[in-house]
């Protein structure tokens, strides 16, 4: 086991050629950082005897195809619950079988949600030369980022009420589907080292004090030049969100959720419009609030991370990295303000910004918006405050003037 102080041993991690490296994830792990820079090195990528297929930014479609897994949460209609057409993965594999000389990465990070026989299908499907990877972080740092991105997803329920179940003894089993699936680490490692064997896994522990790091392991698995992936242009910031716009983006789903709004227009308005704004533009002042766990979901995030450890290390797996920082522990609530359900009063910044995004997607102009495709600074912004009630008010006031005009049409 290495350690994440040490330099990357490029050779030892090195997998064999024509290797298929499968990425499973789980969510808030890098994945999607590893996934923009794999895309935005595409051809580079393939100079280097490395194929990642497809054309677009990720495999969701394909791997969602593959487990029957629906994207939509909220349906227009019956087309929109069903899972993505089979032909997506079918191509993704077509394109992957007709490379006989490459490297292939591949993978989402839907596939941590899959059960003990559907990821032993993955892996056979996949093909003979499967290598999986796993990335982790700490289990007690990655719950209030879990809970963040299902407010990109149209979550409306408070941060400790989550909480509650998230961490409830015993597991309901909705919650276990929902959410252990993916991200009880013991029992993730050990699925897909039954599926594919131990000495096929890779388990990756992200190292906080060196954001490079799991872009390193990658390149070194892949027989890569150091720094093609690590230096990729990142479109998507992927940056934690702070409590005033956590709490904008949840009472914002309880608006478009009380109309019906469907998935392919709230991920538009809200995912790609306001959330994406807030992320890649925005910038939290020094001082502003984070979220933190109570102290009685901290402990008990503490005594599971130990748990995880422990499986981990006696799986048989390789890992790569410090297996010590996922039981680091969890971030913990220091004061009122931490607490998103109390916020009643946001920086004004903070409205405007999630405004301009979704005005943005409305008229298809994306980032450039604003002037010559730049945000104006933030100081010039930050007035006053606004509160919660005014913002909703008047994304209420929008929402039901456009509900009204598609009546009349």
């Amino acid at each position: 086991m290495s350690t994440a102080s040490e330099p990357v041993d490029a050779t030892s991690l090195l997998l064999p050629e024509r290797a298929r490296l499968l990425h499973v994830g789980p969510p808030k792990t890098a994945t999607t950082a590893l996934q923009n820079a794999a895309a935005a090195r595409r051809p580079d990528l393939l100079e280097h005897g490395v194929r990642y297929p497809g054309t677009g930014r990720s495999h969701r479609s394909a791997v969602a195809a593959f487990l029957g897994r629906p994207i939509a949460w909220v349906a227009a209609s019956a087309q929109d619950a069903a899972p993505p057409a089979r032909r997506y993965w079918d191509d993704l594999m077509a394109e992957v079988d007709a490379d006989s000389s490459r490297r292939v990465l591949l993978g989402h990070e839907f596939a941590a949600g899959a059960h003990d026989e559907a990821a032993r299908r993955l892996v056979a499907a996949v093909g003979p030369r499967t290598h999986v990877v796993v990335t982790l972080r700490s289990y007690g740092a990655m719950l209030p980022s879990v809970w963040q991105e299902h407010n990109k997803a149209g979550n409306v329920e408070p941060f400790d009420d989550w909480l509650r179940r998230v961490l409830a003894r015993p597991r309901p089993p909705k919650v276990v589907e929902r959410f252990h699936v993916r991200h009880d680490q013991g029992a993730l490692v050990n699925r897909w080292a039954a599926a594919a064997g131990a000495g096929n896994v890779t388990v990756v522990v992200l190292d906080p004090d060196r954001p490079g790091f799991v872009f390193e392991v990658f390149e070194a698995m892949l027989g890569l030049p150091d720094g093609l992936l690590r230096t990729a242009t990142q479109p998507v910031a992927n940056r934690s969100l702070s409590v005033p716009e956590i709490e904008v983006l949840r009472r914002l789903n309880g608006v478009v959720r009380t109309h019906g709004v469907p998935w392919p227009e709230y991920a538009r308005l809200v995912v790609e419009g306001a959330a994406a704004r807030l992320l890649a533009t925005r910038r939290p002042a020094v001082g502003e609030a984070r979220l933190g766990l109570p102290d009685w979901a901290a402990e008990r995030a503490d005594e599971e991370s130990r748990r995880h450890v422990a499986e981990i290390a006696a799986s048989g797996v390789r890992v790569v990295g410090d297996l010590a920082r996922l039981a680091s522990p969890a971030p913990r609530r220091g004061a009122p303000a931490e607490n998103h359900s109390e916020v009643g009063a946001v920086p004004l910044d903070v409205a405007v910004v999630a405004l301009e995004g979704v005005v943005s997607a409305a008229l298809g102009r994306g980032a450039d918006f604003t002037p010559n495709g730049a945000s104006r600074p933030l100081a010039e912004r930050r007035v006053c405050d606004v509160t919660t009630a005014d913002l909703l008010g008047v994304v209420r006031d929008r929402a039901r003037s456009a509900l009204r005009r598609r009546l009349r049409a």
